[in-house]
């Protein structure tokens, strides 16, 4: 977020008529920052959304809004790709903008080539519009066979647990002997005292 009261001195930001005019400029710079933003990403077909119009009409791709943004990124790098000289490395590279994977097999004797494609996300739109280019960049003479392969990718994580008991049953029984053992430790004392004793009744003369 940009914020003007950050580039002038704090106390001209205190003033409260200025801070308000800053807190109106900050939404504008703000928006202002978000469409540069959003303009940069149309340059790239990668990130490009509503600037895919302006690619396509660059390329001479007649537009098909009803097309998911996918599969137009798709039909641009095809058609960027397969500029100049058709190649083997050519085709596999517009071949690779429809998959993950794509490799291309030559059938010389047959006069025709495979073209591999492997997707871990699966082919989630059409793919006339590869069958089209493809048709379009190869030599005339060449059949082109397409074999497609879905390959599904999962983490999966197993966890184990393993549980331990036992029962011990104690019958009762009635012991027959009992032996104890042990130390015993008894405190004891002297008393030490004091005693008059008169005997009844008493001598006379006493």
């Amino acid at each position: 977020m940009v914020l003007l009261k950050d580039y002038v001195p704090f106390f001209i930001s205190k003033i409260k008529d200025v801070e308000q005019i800053y807190k109106a400029q900050d939404k504008e710079l703000n928006k202002i920052k978000l469409d540069i933003k959003d303009l940069t990403a149309q340059c790239f077909v990668s990130t490009a959304t509503w600037g895919l119009d302006y690619w396509e009409e660059f390329l001479k791709i007649e537009t098909d809004n009803s097309k998911s943004i996918q599969e137009r990124r798709s039909n641009i790098f095809a058609k960027l790709r397969g500029q100049g000289t058709t190649t083997k490395k050519v085709i596999e590279e517009i071949a690779q903008s429809y998959a993950d994977i794509a490799n291309v097999i030559e059938d010389n004797p047959n006069y025709a080539f495979y073209i591999n494609l492997e997707s871990y996300k699966g082919y989630p739109f059409n793919l006339d519009s590869l069958y089209k280019n493809i048709e379009e960049i190869k030599p005339a003479h060449l059949a082109a066979n397409y074999r497609l392969t879905s390959t599904t990718k999962n983490k999966i994580r197993i966890g184990t647990i393993t549980r331990y008991a036992e029962t011990i049953t104690v019958y009762p029984y009635n012991p027959k002997q009992i032996e104890l053992k042990g130390q015993i430790k008894l405190a004891l004392g002297d008393n030490t005292g004091l005693e008059n004793i008169i005997v009844y009744p008493r001598k006379r003369g006493n």
